[in-house]
């Protein structure tokens, strides 16, 4: 069945088997392929000619059938290749998205991941940043000369700094690294005894001097034991035990029923049975360890102990074991096989002395035992971290035994680790790639990849974006050929580092975001691993990869919880490093925000993890979050402190030092003078250069050069500084520079000011109280300035938008005046009438609206009069 995906978003939709997706948006084209767990993946770019001309994903040990991507092509993809291979393990199915000549002379970047739930891989690529519009304005556009083009090239700005990326040096004691345990791989003893049942090489006997009951009962549950009668062999000797309680043949029935629990394990999958027959058989051992049924049971013993993974349980035993006499009969190698369990239980339990002369003894043996413990040997050296003896060991093993050597992948394994720990990278490089090339599917395999890449990044000594993809590359390849082993997670631990100041979309963060947030602890349960070890590395990262994208309260997550720890884990110093910075951060983005209170419940929490002394920036955070709630001396003190250390602080550390200084100075009542020195030293192309121009026009204002005032305003409103204030505090300088300019009685440029802004700010409906005091300012301007006619219907507006004004009869007179002005007598008649009659009107307003009226009345009783005496006259 062929699934057809379509979404809103999408371009194109590619038609695949159902769990293959082929999706293209306007800014990239993802592949979802849905697979078993088991399937492994690599991604790699096909080149020709020097440039990419293709991705290739290619899927291994694939069991179900993948149809072709027919027709899937997009803005990046001109046409998609498959080809199928079958192999012992399924298919091998390559992909070979193919992309037109547009992207391949852009270039693209890619992005592949697995997610463990669903089971899938998914695969996104896209141009590069920038390189589309370069690329169509170029191919539109007449071609450039050479003299054109290195014009533009002169011109152009710098290319923005590239981050080294996984390209920069790797310190292992710094950023934490996973000190593997031993790899051991135990013996095979049920290889050497080969004993499926204790009693597989013993025989009953079927003969006793015992009474002939307990003879008739004894044979009678060993022919229905040779039956299978399981059930029956249980009661019969349940029979026998409570008839024959001190009967002879107790041992071997006992012996029996062991044998016979063995067998109903086997036949019904039960655990519980063998534990109850290895108790009896320790029983039996005990009793009698050199008689034949001691024998036989204390090889079952140990046999099954061992190979449960259990050897402390099974020293008792092996200890009995290599005491024991060669016999007739017996294998002559048991003895030091027992030696070798013994060895092999002591260095399990700690014993490194006691294990290293067990495994001495086996050696001294020279027998075809003693190269098991020739490889072994060293592991007790590596337990206890004597490397260069560990490493002597293997080696010899290694030369003394070649044929045998490819038995024990764990002595290649702990050779090169050795190297690795004594920093012999050289060396242990070399030993990680001929494990690599003898043992490719070891199980540790993950482990020798995880070092190799590990390797390859300590060889850069300085950062160098150009290794990042290469050493990026082999982490990824981890991840995709381990995906659900520890390596995994420590190959992504490490690229997790890779990364810093990315943005909050970003796919890649996004990904690591996922990862520190599903806490996938239960990876690390492997024998390599110590997994409190590899948890503290986790944290680690963690903090620090929210530290360097710009989280710091994310990074602090878990600071609680290592303030105890610090003491006792030997990334101490590194988790102190990123907390201290995180605090930092922390302090100086909620500064930033303005958000004080906030900012100073993070010092008291976290204040502890600051360095001493505090970072320049830190301290000037918390001295601005105390200016704000008014504590001055705590204010003051910070800021003296800061004074003496100018020196070390950035360009724009020391602009909100004089900022803070000017702003406590004018707290403290200081002169404008000394207020506007603070101010003018900060930089004028700063980023806080529009909070100079506007605390400097301030102080102006406040000091009464109002001159100076305007200067400030207009070089802060009229140029580019405008747009990084806020609305609220533009509209405040607006409305200063309008009463400035009325102070100064140039009314036409207050008018004109108030106008220009009032079309800037007319439309806003954030902060309507500013909106209606610049509309104010421009009617009293527009009056003052004798533009009456504007004057009157600004007064209009004002006294219609807010009829509750508080200097609503003011500007009822002055819409009065204005209109007698204009010549309307009516209309300022009927004005001064309702201000002359009105009972709640002000006293002042209302006599001076009765003179303006009597005035308009002996003025209009006057012209009534000359035009009468014209009338008169003309007659």
């Amino acid at each position: 069945m062929i699934a057809t995906t379509t979404t809103a978003a999408s371009l194109v939709s590619g038609v695949a088997e159902a769990g293959v997706q082929f999706k293209s948006y306007q800014t990239h084209s993802h592949v979802t392929v849905s697979v078993d767990p088991d399937v492994t993946y690599s991604v790699e770019p096909v080149v020709r000619d020097g440039k990419t001309a293709g991705l290739k994903l290619t899927l291994n040990n694939v069991k179900e059938d993948l149809e072709d991507l027919a027709g899937s092509t997009d803005l990046r993809t001109d046409k998609v290749m498959v080809v199928k291979t079958q192999t012992d393990d399924g298919k091998r199915v390559v992909y070979q998205f193919m992309l037109n000549p547009l992207a391949v002379k852009a270039g693209i970047e890619f992005f592949d991941y697995r997610n463990k739930s669903p089971s899938e891989i998914a695969l996104d690529y896209w141009l590069k940043p920038g390189a589309v519009a370069a690329t169509e304005k170029t191919a539109a556009g007449k071609p450039k000369t050479a003299a054109k083009v290195a014009k533009a090239q002169a011109k152009r700005p710098p290319a923005p700094k590239v981050d080294a990326g996984c390209g920069q040096p790797l310190n292992l004691a710094a950023e934490g690294v996973a000190n593997f345990k031993v790899y051991h791989r135990p013996y095979d003893y049920r290889g050497f005894f080969k004993l499926p049942t204790p009693d597989a090489a013993y025989k009953y006997p079927t003969a006793a001097a015992v009474p002939a009951k307990e003879l008739q009962h004894y044979r009678l549950a060993l022919k229905l034991y040779k039956e299978a009668k399981y059930a029956l062999v249980f009661r019969t000797i349940e029979f026998f035990d409570a008839q024959y309680p001190k009967s002879q043949l107790q041992g071997e029935l006992r012996f029996l029923k062991a044998n016979t629990l063995v067998q109903l394990a086997k036949l019904l999958r039960a655990e519980r049975y063998v534990e109850q027959a290895l108790e009896m058989l320790r029983r039996t051992v005990l009793e009698d360890p050199a008689a034949p049924r001691g024998r036989a049971a204390l090889a079952f013993l140990v046999q099954e102990l061992m190979q449960k993974g259990t050897p402390i349980h099974a020293l008792e035993f092996a200890l009995i074991g290599a005491e024991q006499k060669v016999e007739e009969g017996t294998d002559p190698l048991a003895p030091t096989v027992y030696r070798l369990a013994t060895a092999e239980a002591l260095q399990a339990l700690g014993e490194f002395d006691r294990a290293e002369r067990a495994y001495q003894a086996v050696m001294d043996a020279d027998n075809a035992v003693s190269p098991e413990a020739a490889f072994r040997i060293g592991e007790v050296m590596s337990a206890r971290k004597y490397w260069e003896r560990a490493g002597i060991y293997y080696e010899k093993a290694i030369r003394d035994h070649a044929k045998e050597a490819g038995r024990f992948p764990s002595a290649f394994f702990n050779l090169a680790e050795g190297n690795f720990r004594l920093e012999r990278f050289a060396e242990a490089e070399k030993g990680f790639r001929e494990f690599d090339r003898r043992f490719p599917n070891d199980e540790v395999e993950w482990a020798t990849h995880l070092r190799l890449a590990e390797l390859e990044q300590l060889k850069v000594k300085a950062p160098d974006p150009r290794k990042h993809e290469l050493i990026a590359g082999l982490y990824e390849g981890i991840v995709n050929r381990h995906p659900y082993s520890a390596g995994s997670m420590m190959a992504e631990l490490r690229m997790a580092r890779c990364y810093k100041g990315l943005p909050p979309n970003d796919r890649t963060r996004a990904f690591f975001e996922n990862l520190f947030a599903l806490r996938e602890l239960n990876k690390f349960d492997d024998k390599l691993v110590d997994a409190v070890e590899a948890e503290q590395w986790l944290d680690l990262t963690e903090a620090t990869f929210f530290a360097n994208n710009g989280e710091p309260r994310a990074a602090l997550k878990r600071a609680d919880e290592y303030r105890l720890k610090l003491g006792k884990t030997p990334l101490a110093d590194s988790f102190r490093k990123v907390f201290a910075q995180a605090a930092v951060d922390l302090a100086v983005k909620l500064a930033a925000e303005g958000a004080s209170s906030e900012l100073l419940a993070a010092v008291e929490h976290y204040g502890d993890f600051a360095v001493k002394p505090e970072p320049f920036g830190y301290t000037l955070a918390i001295a601005k979050a105390k200016l704000e709630t008014g504590d001055l001396k705590a204010v003051t003190e910070r800021l003296t402190g800061l004074e003496t250390r100018l020196a070390e602080a950035t360009d724009a550390e020391k602009d909100t030092f004089h900022l803070l200084r000017s702003r406590q100075q004018r707290l403290l009542g200081a002169k404008p003078e000394l207020v506007a020195s603070e101010l003018t030293q900060i930089r004028e192309g700063g980023e806080l250069a529009p909070v100079r121009f506007d605390e400097l026009a301030q102080t102006a204002t406040d000091k009464g050069d109002l001159r100076a005032a305007l200067a400030y305003d207009n070089r802060l409103l009229d140029g580019d500084l405008a747009p990084k204030l806020k609305l609220e505090r533009r509209m405040q300088c607006s409305i200063r520079r309008i009463e400035n300019l009325s102070r100064l009685r140039e009314t036409s440029d207050a008018a004109k000011s108030a106008t220009t802004a009032l079309v800037r700010f007319g439309t806003e409906t954030e902060h309507p109280e500013l909106l209606a005091r610049i509309k104010e300012l421009r009617a009293q301007a527009l009056y003052d300035s004798g533009d009456y006619k504007a004057a009157v219907d600004a007064l209009t507006e004002v006294l219609t938008s807010s009829p509750n004004h508080p200097r609503h009869t003011e500007f009822e007179f002055m819409r009065g005046k204005g209109l007698a002005k204009l010549g309307r007598d009516n209309e300022a008649f009927e004005t001064f009438t309702k201000l002359a009659k009105a009972t709640t009107a002000d006293d002042v307003w209302k006599k001076s609206a009765q003179a303006e009226l009597d005035q308009l009345q002996w003025e209009n009783k006057v012209s009534n009069l000359i035009k009468d005496k014209d009338r008169r006259s003309s007659q």
